[in-house]
């Protein structure tokens, strides 16, 4: 999936804003099993998936990796905790074979943010959109948790 897809997916905008958005972004190629975003740790990026697949997973109450959340081409990764408050995610984001990212650092996010209201739009579609999906992957997490 191109840049212009992933981001025109989340919301539309105009040339302009979408240029400048993507101007903050850099491609990154990373192999099957790399892992984004590690449990307790405080992450800053927003990736993208352009091409592959990625997995959030917690540690389990035996030990086990317990998968809660499968992302596909044009999902985004980032761990909610840390790029809301700051503070480090409860879980862990791992590649489960070779991908195309489109990474951005939260801080280029904020500054578009205030500087375009339209790529301040975008911001507020994707949390919107993240929200949403929230009862879902904590569902998932409280049925596989007890399977274990």
């Amino acid at each position: 999936m191109k840049l212009n897809e992933i981001i025109d997916r989340i919301c539309v905008m105009s040339g302009r804003s979408s240029d400048r958005l993507a101007s903050c972004m850099e491609e990154v190629r990373s192999g099957k099993g790399v892992r984004l975003f590690e449990a307790g740790k405080t992450e800053s990026s927003v990736y993208f998936i352009s091409k592959g697949i990625a997995r959030a997973y917690i540690p389990g109450p035996d030990g086990r990796e317990v998968t809660f959340w499968i992302g596909k081409e044009g999902d985004a990764l980032f761990s909610l905790k840390s790029y809301v408050y700051g503070i480090p995610g409860y879980e862990s984001i791992q590649l489960m074979e070779d991908s195309i990212l489109f990474k951005v650092e939260k801080d280029s996010l904020e500054r578009l943010f205030k500087e375009d209201i339209e790529i301040a739009n975008w911001g507020r579609k994707l949390a919107e959109k993240e929200f949403v999906n929230t009862p879902a992957s904590l569902s998932r997490i409280r049925a596989n948790i007890r399977r274990c």
